[in-house]
């Protein structure tokens, strides 16, 4: 990959925002007050901030995924190591390292593929590495093959068989890379539509459509939608929006939800239906 400006990883997974209570105890009462974001009304009813059990400490998003019925939750810990904590049923496992004594800088980003769970991250070294688990067993940090560097955090998503990894480039160029089960991974590509950006992309699957989405060099919050084997090229998302860092998205009960940071620092959505 070309050392790689990106319109606009960690990726926060949405709907587990609620997690980090304690670091954004602002945010509902902001919500209605900021002139970043408009806040959809459509949303179901959320359960308030609360702290996830076992007293962790990050600085920065979150990523999450469920795999054989539980839900990861994966963070970068203060002393830059990476860390899970697994939920089975109501039942926190707390938090521990996860194998292979890895460290980041910034966010980490996780899917389930073919039966494995791939956790990615920016290293030390700004080259970009995964880890996959297997039942309960990790496999160590091992480099994306590509050469790849990035200066955040990656985001990912599978979409059509594949696994779609994107991240910044050290040119603040949008890349991807995408691994097939039988071909291994393609090598890293330019997202087309030659956006910028200065935080990681978010990355979800909304229908039969790729939704990538990044902040721009103007602290916007653009879109570039892959449908049948074609990038959108990028655009603005409705509403106005600005962040000073990058955004996360998933999909839930048919509605794709979109989170940022505002420019208050509150945490605000924007709804896809």
């Amino acid at each position: 990959m070309k050392k790689t400006k990106l319109v606009g990883l960690a990726m926060v997974a949405g709907l587990l925002l609620f997690v980090f209570g304690s670091a954004f105890a602002m945010a509902p009462a902001q919500t209605n007050t900021s002139s970043t974001l408009q806040q959809s009304t459509k949303a179901a009813a959320w359960t308030g901030w609360s702290q996830v059990p076992g007293n962790g400490l990050t600085t920065a998003g979150p990523a999450t995924t469920v795999y054989q019925g539980k839900t990861y939750l994966f963070v970068r810990g203060t002393d830059n190591r990476i860390y899970q904590n697994v939920l089975t049923n109501s039942s926190w496992s707390g938090w521990s390292q996860v194998a292979g004594n890895g460290l980041t800088p910034s966010g980490p980003a996780a899917t389930v593929y073919q039966s494995k769970v791939f956790l990615f991250v920016r290293g030390t070294d700004n080259k970009i590495y995964q880890n996959l688990l297997t039942n309960n067993s990790w496999s160590g940090w091992s480099q994306v093959p590509g050469n790849g560097l990035t200066l955040s955090g990656p985001g990912v998503t599978v979409y059509h068989g594949l696994v779609w990894l994107f991240v910044r480039g050290t040119d603040n160029r949008i890349y991807q890379n995408r691994l097939t089960y039988y071909n291994g991974w393609t090598g890293w590509s330019q997202v087309s539509g030659n956006g910028f950006t200065y935080s990681g992309p978010g990355a979800t699957v909304f229908g039969n459509s790729l939704f990538l989405f990044v902040r721009g060099t103007d602290n916007g919050i653009y879109q570039n939608v892959l449908a049948n084997n074609h990038w959108s090229g990028w655009s603005e998302v409705a509403g106005g929006g600005l962040t000073p860092s990058g955004p996360a998205a998933t999909v839930y009960q048919n509605t794709l939800f979109l989170f940022v940071r505002g420019t208050d620092n509150g945490i605000y959505q924007n709804l896809l239906t």
